[in-house]
């Protein structure tokens, strides 16, 4: 009977060992994954930090008004449109004003082109253009 105390108390034992050794390789398995994340999180953060900023190809507006309706063409009840293409700078300054179409010709291009000129627009970091309509009525 003693030899089948010492036998099972050899067993459990043996038994605890293990268990303690899956445990011990359970917690050395975490913390080896903790540190992987913590490694790949801290490369994608400096890739981040290291990689340049995304290019600023569309024209933010900064002060955009709109053209005033002519006197003349107001009193006579004359509408139209006028559809321009503007070219902006790195600097965000309106570089040209090209008048594409316009109806009826004389009546709005002025006041629709020195307006446009004097837009501005947050820096970009190469020059732009877009195509813009006006109408009037």
């Amino acid at each position: 009977a003693e030899q089948a105390r010492q036998a099972e108390a050899r067993r459990q034992a043996e038994q605890r060992r293990q268990a303690e050794a899956r445990r011990k390789a359970e917690e050395e398995e975490a913390a080896r994954l903790a540190a992987e994340q913590q490694a790949t999180a801290a490369a994608a953060a400096a890739a981040a930090a290291a990689a340049p900023p995304p290019k600023r190809l569309t024209p933010i507006p900064v002060s955009t008004p709109e053209p005033s309706y002519p006197v003349d063409a107001l009193r006579s009840g004359i509408t139209g449109e006028v559809q321009v293409e503007i070219s902006i700078g790195r600097d965000g300054r309106v570089t040209d004003v090209r008048v594409l179409q316009s109806r009826p010709r004389g009546t709005f291009e002025r006041e629709v082109t020195t307006t446009v000129r004097s837009w501005r627009f947050e820096p970009l970091d190469e020059e732009a253009r877009l195509v813009r309509n006006f109408v009037f009525k």
